[in-house]
């Protein structure tokens, strides 16, 4: 018979039999050294201690009440093997003043964690290892509750604006109604922006020139005014013009008054225009100014950029995407404006380096796709003179009618010299006189009728007369929600949904992890492995160090 060698420690500790939260040790000898120093009631030699059983202990020299304290038990039958079984005291029951029962439940993850061979696991939430700002952005469902607006750095009133703070007036013309080496069509292709067109266009240095072309062309012989097709607004940046730009210059004399107005034509040309540059520095905040401690907090969709066209279009961009966001300077979101002239202009916003990790080539950097458009810029209005049009379009038919009727008048006065042609005469004076009454009529009326608007009917577009080109707006959640989520993934990492390696040993305090399905082997009886994957499969939180067990107060970094 063997003897009854069996050591048996009662013990107090924070771990609790729900198994949520446990110590991890990094080898045997610290978890021994850790339980055997803690406080403990000792009973040596006894008999055989089974596995997940009823412990018969002795109260000789405590009490009951006392004994209630404990709350874990490690033991060893020695005379068997040199393994330590870890408990959970799951009940305490009095007998008698001299004997009490313990029930005991095995801590299986204290008594067999280190004899676990961990195999790839379907990992759904962890605390992750590289917590590189846009790495983690598996969606979360979490409450954000409502969102602010962040100041812009950046400069949202100065380069976002620049687009329409200087913008010329053009004449989009078929025949320019003048002649000179600056009328002349400009050499090659017929072709602006690589689309052809019929037609010229004009650009005036200002509204004063606009005025006296217009009074110009409509007073000018063979109707030219005609030849005016729209005249709209286009950005200096898109018409290559700014304060040294040479303009030419010609004249329109009105009663012997001299009006000089300065124009300049639009080269063709085959491309697209790159207008400007403008960007969001990413303050890496969220709210009005809580820095988290979890990057993941950072990204969409608790901070996003949603820029504004002002015309009923919105585009949103996520920081995380944008691939030149870690500058030594500051962290820049960078976009590009391309326009093409046309009538009311096409104009583009599109992210630089965004959605296109690894992009270092300049032909690859631009994402279109992702683009925004701007508000079609105004189309401007005119006056013309029905009159002077009427006249324009008249005149020599008016020449030709009134010489005719000249002659009838003429030759009728001559046949009244003679009776037998006096009739005639009459009626030939008669026929010439209602000739040129009609003409004149004709002319009187349209003397009367008011001038003619043409053109486009945007005389004065909100935005435009504001100067507002587009508008970022840095969307966030607020500090009341960054935090809650930010202390969320403190306690329990991020949502990843990934197959790999099990990491419990990534970060300094502790490491929470929650498997699906999780595959672990080893020499372990089936019924506790079975519990091991029980644990990781609801979540559970290990913790490196005792002295800081549950206190989630301290730093968590990577290690």
């Amino acid at each position: 018979m063997i003897a009854p060698n069996t050591d048996i420690y009662l013990l107090k500790l924070p771990i609790e039999i729900d198994e949520t939260n446990q110590l991890i040790f990094v080898s045997y000898n610290d978890q021994y050294n850790y339980f055997h120093n803690l406080p403990r009631l000792e009973l040596e030699n006894a008999t055989y201690q089974r596995k997940d059983n009823v412990l018969r202990y002795p109260t000789t020299n405590i009490s009951f009440d006392d004994l209630l304290s404990y709350n874990y038990c490690m033991y060893r039958n020695e005379s068997y093997s040199d393994k330590w079984f870890y408990a959970f005291i799951k009940n305490m029951r009095y007998i008698n003043d001299g004997m009490c029962e313990i029930e005991l439940e095995t801590d299986v993850w204290q008594t067999w964690g280190f004899q676990i061979s961990y195999k790839k696991c379907f990992i759904e939430r962890e605390h992750v290892s590289d917590d590189t700002f846009g790495k983690h952005t598996v969606p979360e469902n979490l409450e954000t509750g409502e969102y602010m607006y962040q100041p812009v750095n950046g400069g949202r009133d100065t380069n976002w604006n620049d687009i329409v703070k200087n913008c010329r007036i053009v004449f989009a013309m078929s025949d320019p109604g003048h002649y000179g080496s600056f009328y002349d069509p400009p050499s090659g292709s017929r072709l602006y922006n690589g689309v052809f067109s019929g037609l010229r266009y004009f650009i005036m240095k200002d509204g004063d020139s606009a005025y006296w072309y217009i009074q110009d062309l409509m007073h000018m012989a063979g109707n030219k005014i005609e030849g005016l097709y729209a005249i709209f607004m286009a950005p200096d940046s898109l018409l290559g013009v700014n304060d040294s730009t040479v303009w030419n210059m010609d004249s329109y004399v009105d009663d012997g008054t001299v009006h000089y107005f300065y124009l300049k034509q639009l080269e063709y040309s085959n491309k697209f225009t790159y207008l400007q540059n403008c960007f969001v520095i990413d303050s890496r905040k969220c709210g009005e100014n809580y820095v988290p401690k979890n990057n993941k907090v950072l990204c969409f969709p608790y901070r996003y950029i949603t820029v504004s066209n002002n015309a009923g279009q919105t585009n949103q961009y996520r920081y995380e995407y944008f691939g030149n966001n870690n500058k030594k300077n500051g962290y820049y979101c960078d976009f590009g404006i391309h326009g093409a002239i046309s009538i009311g202009c096409s104009i583009k916003l599109y992210p630089y380096l965004y959605n296109n990790p690894g992009t270092v080539q300049e032909s690859d950097n631009k994402n279109y796709l992702e683009g925004i458009d701007f508000y079609k810029l105004p189309t401007c209005g005119w006056l013309t003179d029905p009159f002077l049009n009427w006249l324009s379009q008249n005149a020599v038919n008016i020449g030709i009618s009134t010489a005719s009727s000249a002659l009838s008048i003429v030759a009728g006065t001559g046949m009244l010299a003679t009776p037998a042609t006096a009739g005639l005469g009459v009626a030939s004076i008669g026929a010439g006189i209602a000739s040129i009454a009609q003409t004149v009529t004709e002319g009187y009326k349209k003397s009367l009728e008011p001038m003619t608007a043409q053109g486009g009917q945007s005389q004065g577009d909100l935005n435009f007369a504001n100067k507002r080109g587009f508008t970022p707006y840095c969307m966030s959640i607020r500090d009341e929600y960054a935090k809650i989520i930010d202390d969320y993934f403190t306690m329990f990492g991020y949502k990843v949904n990934s197959l790999k390696n099990v990491e419990l040993h990534s970060r300094k305090n502790w490491n929470y992890i929650k498997t699906l399905n999780c595959n672990f082997v080893g020499d372990i009886p089936q019924q506790d492995l079975q519990k091991i994957r029980r644990i990781f499969d609801n979540g559970v939180t290990f913790w490196h160090n005792a002295n800081t067990f549950l206190d989630y107060s301290q730093p968590n970094y990577i290690v």
